[in-house]
This record gives structure tokens, sequence and C-alpha cells, in this order.
């Protein structure tokens, strides 16, 4: 998470993701092998948007359904505002025609979320340093 009198500083990485029990677990397993990472979180779409805005993160990891919002919608407005951007679908939503309409937003990756540990830290690695990463854990591809 930011750190205290962070809150304009240029960030890493944003998780945006409803369920705070998986932003810890997502945040403290990335942190785990890469404990320089500046990390924000946001708890819906507004907020995510928000912090996207003000803190410019290299990587957005987006979850599909959100309280106010569809992930994949969101991708394509972040996309449309920074193309640089790496935006990686991190969601429990499996099929070939999410991750169709999540790469035609502009998402650069797909991880289920039952394939985080295996997946995700090689992709987000790839994504910060400038590498796209390939689309990981799809499922129906």
């Amino acid at each position: 998470m930011a750190r205290a009198g962070e809150s304009s500083r240029k960030i890493d990485l944003l998780i945006i993701d409803d369920q705070s029990v998986m932003r810890a677990l997502i945040r403290d397993f990335l942190q785990s092998g890469m404990p320089d990472l500046l990390i924000a979180e946001a708890p819906d779409g507004a907020r995510g948007l928000k912090l996207f805005t003000e803190r410019y993160p290299r990587v957005v990891l987006l979850d599909i359904s959100l309280p106010d919002a569809n992930g994949i919608d969101l991708a394509g407005q972040i996309q449309a505002s920074r193309p640089g951007t790496q935006v990686i679908m991190v969601t429990n939503m499996s099929g070939s025609a999410y991750v169709e309409r999540a790469h035609a937003a502009g998402a650069s990756a797909y991880v289920r979320k039952d394939k985080i540990y295996t997946d995700l830290m090689q992709v987000v690695t790839r994504a910060l340093s400038g590498v796209p990463p390939h689309n990981a854990s799809g499922g129906g591809k």
C-alpha cells in the first residue's frame, strides 16, 4: 500500500478490486518478491480512476466485477487516457469471450484469481520491465 506522505508520489502499481482480502493477498504476494514496489489500492472504479489520474501507475491490476463499474470498460478508459499503461485483468471470470473483450479494451494480460500464485508475479514483472505480458490464464484460449 502507498506509504503515508506519498499521496502525490508516482506509484508502480494500482490494484482495483472490491474485495479487501483479495487486494491484500495480491499486494502481499507481489511485495514478497518485489519489496520496493510502490502499490496503491482502490475498492471500486471511481476511486481507482481517481488514483490512476493522480498517481500515474505503470501497471494496473483490474477486476472485471466492481460495484460501480465494469472492469473491461474501465480498462478502455485507462488506455484512452494513458495508452502506455499496462492493464492486467485479475478476475474470477473465465472464458474466451471475457479474454477477447479485455484485450480489445486494451488489457495486455488476463490472469484468473485461481492462478495468482502461479502466473501473476511473472506477468507483473514483465509489465514493469516494459515487456508486454503474455495472456497468462484466461481460460478458453
